[in-house]
């Protein structure tokens, strides 16, 4: 199985066929990854945020060089790094992955090992959302963990740590891909 990503199209292929990825599909479902009266601008400062905390985690960030809209997140996730310490270890920073089961590929932030545990960490430059619980759990179903994990960066440097615990967001992003497969075989989505 070959599963390749590009990221200027966010568009998923495995085995050269366009496979479609978390944020799709629960999107498609109706339900909201980004917030009403997210911008561009928004969206943009989310990216930057993310390449950011990446490139801490790779120790190859120079901390001058973040946009200033963007400093306060990025100071939330050094921050965070700083005070869970041993308790989190990067094991793998935003990796693309296929489940071929369900037919649906993701981008999970960070796998990690949260206190010993494999875990699902996701970034968040927003408030946090009921979608965000199907979005960790379509992750998890990518990567072999028992725990979800959101945190939720602020612009003020601060930040919160939410565990995602309900068993029934899975059932609920398994309903939104069969959905979304559902209206792609009779020509119901909006073409890319």
């Amino acid at each position: 199985m070959a599963l390749t990503f590009d990221p200027a199209k966010h568009e998923y292929r495995c085995d050269g066929a366009v496979v479609p990825g978390v944020t799709e599909i629960i999107r498609a479902a109706g339900l909201a990854i980004v917030p009403p009266g997210a911008t561009d601008w928004h969206m943009g400062r989310g990216r930057v945020v993310h390449e950011a905390t990446a490139l801490y985690d790779k120790n190859d960030l120079d901390e001058s060089s973040v946009d200033p809209e963007a400093r306060g997140f990025v100071a939330a996730y050094i921050a965070f790094r700083k005070t869970a310490g041993a308790d989190v270890e990067i094991k793998e920073i935003e990796t693309p992955r296929y489940n071929r089961e369900l037919r649906y590929a993701g981008t999970p932030d960070r796998y990690v090992k949260w206190r010993g545990q494999p875990a699902v960490l996701e970034l968040k430059s927003g408030a946090p959302e009921v979608a965000h619980r199907a979005q960790t759990s379509a992750y998890q179903g990518l990567i072999t963990c028992g725990l979800r994990l959101a945190l939720y960066l602020k612009s003020d440097g601060h930040w919160s740590l939410e565990t995602h615990k309900d068993p029934n967001d899975w059932p609920i992003f398994v309903a939104a891909c069969s959905l979304w497969h559902f209206r792609h075989a009779h020509g119901l989505l909006e073409v890319r």
